[in-house]
């Protein structure tokens, strides 16, 4: 929708169960499914470069197995395709979920009269210590080749928490954000990217 209202042509890329980044710095190849993420990564910086986009937005949520020290030479990639680099972080943990597939979705549905135990966590409010350093680990590497970090997390969280309903609005789908919720909170994203600038 804000691509559409500010003319931006979206192109969108993602592969189930593939991350994007570190696509030149994978563990050596085991198994097919990794060879196949190795090249949707590599097509994909292939694509972006014959592109030449306005405009960058990578998105990633919280993850326990990050390599900072690998992250910095990814932001620069990105950096050398678009001056215009956006990483929308979220900081909540899936990971919470002892249900099928990390769905939150379900746990509502097992949960009724007690949602709160649907609420997510913080990276923040992780009893990993290494996760928290690795996250900010990245988030000022991002910032240090000038990377635009844009933290949706408040939209979502208050105080380390992150409950599945708010203002009566389921706010996942399974492990992703809702449309419905995702409608409710545009005109704050709106503000925050203010796209009139680029």
């Amino acid at each position: 929708l804000l691509a559409e209202k500010y003319s931006y042509k979206l192109i969108h890329y993602s592969a189930a169960n593939c991350k994007f980044k570190y696509y030149d710095k994978d563990i050596a190849i085991k198994d097919k499914e990794k060879e196949e993420c190795s090249l949707f990564r590599k097509e994909v910086f292939k694509q972006i470069e014959e592109i030449e986009p306005d405009i960058i937005i990578y998105s990633d949520i919280t993850k326990s197995n990050k390599k900072p020290k690998y992250f910095k030479d990814f932001m620069v990639k990105l950096k050398n395709l678009s001056k215009n680099v956006f990483w929308i972080q979220t900081d909540f943990l899936f990971a919470d979920y002892e249900y099928s597939s990390n769905n939150p979705t379900a746990c509502l549905i097992e949960n009724r009269n007690d949602i709160q135990k649907c609420t997510l966590s913080t990276v923040y409010d992780s009893e990993n210590r290494k996760l928290v350093e690795d996250y900010n680990l990245e988030t000022q590497a991002a910032k240090d080749v000038g990377v635009r970090v844009l933290n949706l997390t408040d939209l979502f969280c208050y105080e380390n928490k992150c409950p599945a309903l708010i203002n009566n609005i389921s706010v996942y789908r399974k492990s992703h954000i809702s449309n419905y919720y995702l409608m409710s909170i545009m005109n704050l994203i709106e503000d925050r990217f203010d796209l009139l600038k680029y």
